[in-house]
């Protein structure tokens, strides 16, 4: 109740500034007599800034004793946030609103911070009083500043009285009209990929993507090889969380269009609402696809601009994906709303992001995708786009981290105590082109130095060892070998040490060996041999280890 009356008190100030601004005249009538309606109280995004509210009629009477109209009139119209209808003209700055007075002529008027003023109104009149009728069309606040939900909007009509003398009559409604109520209209979620490569028929269900990583030999999801290799990388569900809040152009339109040719687009929107998935953090060498178009609950978001749908990978072209290459580590893909219904809907948008094995570094920063409307400026008066929305301020989601393709080998025991030795190996096996069964070698070759470090019952452990570089040896570098072997002793440069070993190699498909020879150096004594264990780190691609052998 306290803020009713805050806004009564702020209308009674309004209407005695203005007549103390008229040139010394003074008001002589302030009797709330004219009686003003709305035709409709609109649903405004709270994250838009050019939203339009509900139509409002005032009616009232004017007398002005013999005469049959009044000339110099002004309408003042007040509303709850700062007016952003359409700029038509910038000296004085006037817009798109419009006044329709008796059902003639539009008159626009001019916005300054949340008043609209229209000017040089001739008003029906008689000595009794003939009755006149004010429509107040094409008005737009910036709704995302607004914190009070409810948007409302005084009128007050201010004309020279009949006795000539220069004073004012003043009439405005008794109460301030709702036209609009905000709603925050747009969300979002990213999930992991549903099953298949098509676009689910409603909003995936499955696990909220959390933790997932790329490898860096292995690269991006791969979208060209297989029907099971095409699943999405992910889906962001974009979500309507308000009925008709994506609209087209014509939807955008304000409520009065003129006729004519309207060169200056009066009352027109410049574009649909928009949609922007923005991406960061993006590896130079990946390319993010995305559909041409999604459909859900009768609206269809298309993709702005003129997309050319990619002829590859074939295996995917039902999708008609389109595809964005990153650009200083960004991608920005924007869809409009081509076909709109007045319902909320949820878009899945399947997203696959695609990069070469070993085309892209390690990176501890994930990829993150932010959703907002666009176009985003902060503005503060009348606008030159509609719609325009308020810059986001939500926090990216975080995707996709890059790791180094890595396997992690454990010998669990080593020594050269009392006689003994222990010989240490290590192999790079992604180098084979060897099919295991009917399956093939899957393994892209990546060469790399592996680190070996002791740990045993002693305060200080030896040194990290570094092996050569394993992997093919080829003309440009004939030194990489496949394979590494030495002793213990060598090795860490430790005498009488017993513990054990972990080698750590960039590569997948790394396999260890260790031989325990009791009398190293003779011909007599025994000796026992065992397989390095393969650490886990993660079973998808992408984790710590991947090495499971799986292309041997």
């Amino acid at each position: 109740m306290s803020n009713f009356r805050t806004k009564l008190l702020g209308f009674a100030a309004f209407a005695t500034a203005f007549a103390g601004m008229s040139y010394g005249q003074v008001v002589t009538a302030t009797t709330p007599t004219a009686t003003t309606a709305t035709t409709g109280i609109l649903t405004l995004r709270g994250e838009g800034e050019t939203e339009l509210v509900g139509d409002t009629t005032t009616g009232f009477t004017a007398s002005n004793g013999a005469n049959a109209t009044i000339t110099g009139a002004t309408v003042y119209v007040t509303l709850t946030g700062t007016v952003t209808s359409k700029l038509i003209s910038t000296t004085p700055a006037t817009t798109d609103a419009a006044l329709i007075l008796n059902g003639g002529a539009p008159i626009y008027g001019t916005a300054s911070g949340n008043t609209l003023t229209f000017t040089g109104i001739t008003l029906n009149a008689s000595a009794g009083g003939t009755a006149n009728t004010v429509v107040i069309q094409n008005v737009r606040v910036n709704a995302s500043s607004i914190s009070n939900p409810s948007v409302t909007e005084s009128v007050l009509i201010q004309y020279p009285n009949t006795a000539g003398t220069g004073s004012f009559n003043t009439l405005g409604s008794a109460n301030p009209v709702p036209v609009g109520y905000i709603l925050p209209s747009l969300s979002y979620a990213v999930f992991t990929a549903g099953a298949g490569a098509g676009i689910p028929a409603s909003t995936p269900t499955t696990t909220v993507l959390s933790g997932a990583s790329f490898a860096t030999c292995t690269g991006g999801t791969s979208i060209g090889n297989s029907t099971a290799a095409n699943a999405p990388t992910f889906f962001v569900s974009v979500k309507e969380l308000t009925a008709g809040a994506f609209k087209t152009q014509v939807q955008e339109n304000g409520s009065f269009v003129p006729g004519g040719a309207n060169a200056n687009g009066y009352g027109l929107a410049t574009q649909a609402t928009q949609i922007s998935l923005t991406f960061a953090n993006v590896p130079a060498s990946a390319t993010i696809y995305v559909p041409l178009s999604v459909t859900a609950g009768g609206t269809t978001l298309t993709l702005t601009g003129s997309p050319t749908t990619v002829s590859s990978p074939t295996t995917v072209t039902s999708e008609n994906l389109v595809a964005y290459p990153s650009t200083a580590g960004a991608v920005t893909v924007t869809y409009y709303a081509s076909t709109a219904a007045a319902t909320a809907s949820t878009f899945p948008v399947p997203v696959w992001i695609s990069f070469a094995a070993n085309s892209a570094t390690a990176q501890t920063t994930a990829i993150t995708v932010n959703v907002s409307y666009a176009p985003a400026a902060t503005i503060t008066g009348p606008a030159t786009l509609i719609p325009t929305f308020a810059p986001s301020t939500a926090t990216p989601t975080n995707l996709e981290t890059i790791t180094n393709c890595q396997t992690t080998l454990l010998f669990p025991f080593v020594t050269n105590q009392n006689g003994f030795e222990t010989g240490i190996a290590v192999s790079n096996t992604t180098t084979d082109n060897i099919p295991n069964g009917t399956k093939p070698n899957t393994a892209t070759p990546v060469s790399g130095i592996c680190t070996l470090n002791f740990y045993g019952a002693t305060t200080t452990q030896p040194m990290a060892f570094m092996t050569p570089t394993l992997g093919a040896p080829t003309t440009a570098n004939p030194t990489y070998v496949p394979t590494y072997a030495s002793t213990l002793s060598t090795m860490s440069g430790a005498t009488n040490f017993q513990g054990y070993a972990i080698a750590v190699c960039p590569f997948p498909d790394a396999h260890g060996f260790a031989y325990i020879v009791d009398g190293f150096g003779t011909t007599s004594g025994t000796a026992e041999g065992y397989l390095a264990v393969v650490i886990p780190r993660g079973t998808t691609a992408g984790s710590d280890a991947v090495s499971t052998g799986d292309g041997h």
